[in-house]
């Protein structure tokens, strides 16, 4: 619909061309700011449980787990970002649009709108269920009220009006996922030799003597840790989003971004996962590995310490959710609003961000239990990460089937759709 304000407007051509957007959020993002929103979206409580995945499948594996999902999940994200520059559409949903019809578009939509609102519920309630260990005074306080507070504390960076200005506090977003990966690795090396420390994390688990590596890793463990180790690499959802802001986007800086995003994921998942491991020297290893260390696992202060780095995380990424649903949410109000920050643009933009928060508060307070929202947004998260974009390669190359590069689409839409069931199977019906 056309804008219903008399603000003057500045059009901007969106990363994949086409038509100029009312609208865009103004193209001054770096490949490195890009990058590292992308990263803060995927770095979150499925961290917790790679200590727990390298139990399962052995650290070898689990690090070889690692680095196939990661290049599965940045090949898919390059997948989405071919096909909207072929149909130069600049939004998921569009692209989905041009290459499915109305009826995916719109569900493309619902899903991308689920991944954001319960990735924000489940931030909100894990940041809520851990300020009473961080702060004594509040450790009696109602849940309610914590979770209220937080809201009202991350409120004013909902308004900014651009995830690019939000780079600086995904930047320390990410900084404190490093952190806690290098305090579960000094706490383990405190506790072992180097030569030790090395010696184990290149063993599996209840291999003996004469094991290795690979020994006792079975498929079942691998394919019951999959949707986890996915999970790490979720940001797809808001790919199309971060890449509207990113400075002179051309495919090569897109590749670079998503390149950016896939290398500081790894790098910090593999330490994480190491550390954590060792720290539990293997055994008996909780699905969050916070919760269960106690002296016998390293230092209270080291505790204490990534705690609160997994607070800063949740707290630093919660807008990151917050302002794509504000910018669908304005478009659809008001037509979009402009993205200069006046007093006018404020009069309209609080209440919808009231409106956002305010309903995840309420649903964050319903579900006294995040294990079904959990599994839902698994779900979504298959599909957005892998089964669409692998059915926009099969669309996208079915003219070029002849060729050689269109045999190879085709492998690689087979193989994206193949995942995405995989996943959303397991991951959500745990079969």
């Amino acid at each position: 619909p056309p804008p219903r304000h008399s603000a003057p407007a500045r059009l901007s051509v969106p990363w994949s061309g086409g038509a100029a957007l009312f609208d865009a959020p103004p193209q001054t993002a770096s490949v490195a700011g890009s990058a590292v929103n992308l990263a803060a979206c995927a770095f979150g409580a499925s961290m917790l449980a790679l200590p727990y995945v390298f139990a399962a499948v052995g650290p070898v594996p689990a690090i070889i787990e690692l680095v196939v999902a990661a290049v599965a999940a940045h090949y898919a994200a390059v997948a989405v970002a071919r096909t909207g520059l072929k149909a130069r559409h600049p939004h998921y949903s569009l692209i989905v649009r041009h290459y499915l019809g109305k009826p995916a578009a719109l569900a493309a939509e619902a899903l991308i709108a689920v991944c954001f609102v319960l990735a924000a519920v489940s931030y909100l309630a894990g940041l809520a269920d851990l300020v009473p260990f961080l702060i004594p005074a509040l450790r009696h306080a109602p849940r309610a009220g914590i979770i209220a507070g937080v809201a009202v504390a991350f409120f004013p960076l909902a308004l900014l009006p651009s995830l690019s200005a939000l780079s600086f506090t995904s930047a320390l977003a990410c900084g404190s996922c490093f952190v806690q990966a290098s305090i579960l690795v000094a706490e383990s090396l405190r506790l072992h030799s180097p030569r030790v420390f090395l010696d184990r994390a290149l063993w599996c688990p209840g291999a003996g003597p004469t094991g290795g590596p690979f020994a006792g890793v079975t498929v079942a463990a691998v394919l019951a840790t999959l949707p986890v180790v996915s999970f790490t690499f979720a940001y797809h959802y808001v790919l199309t989003d971060t890449l509207l802001e990113l400075r002179e986007p051309t495919y090569s800086r897109i590749v670079s971004t998503l390149h950016s995003t896939s290398l500081a994921l790894v790098s910090c998942y593999v330490a994480f996962g190491v550390g954590g491991y060792m720290l539990y020297r293997g055994k008996d290893i909780p699905v969050n590995a916070l919760s269960g260390m106690t002296s016998a696992h390293g230092s209270g202060m080291g505790k204490s310490a990534a705690m609160l780095s997994m607070a800063a995380l949740l707290f630093l990424t919660l807008p990151l959710f917050v302002v794509p649903l504000r910018r669908k949410a304005e478009h659809l109000l008001y037509g979009g609003l402009p993205t200069e920050l006046s007093l006018g643009v404020l009069r309209k933009r609080v209440p919808v961000v009231v409106g956002i928060v305010g309903g995840i508060v309420m649903v964050s307070l319903a579900l006294k239990n995040l294990e079904l929202a959990n599994s839902v947004a698994g779900g979504c998260l298959a599909i957005v990460m892998f089964f669409l974009p692998g059915v926009l390669v099969l669309r996208a190359g079915r003219r070029s089937i002849g060729s050689l590069a269109g045999i190879f689409r085709l492998f690689e839409g087979c193989f994206f759709v193949a995942v995405g069931i995989v996943v959303f199977v397991v991951g959500v019906f745990g079969v």
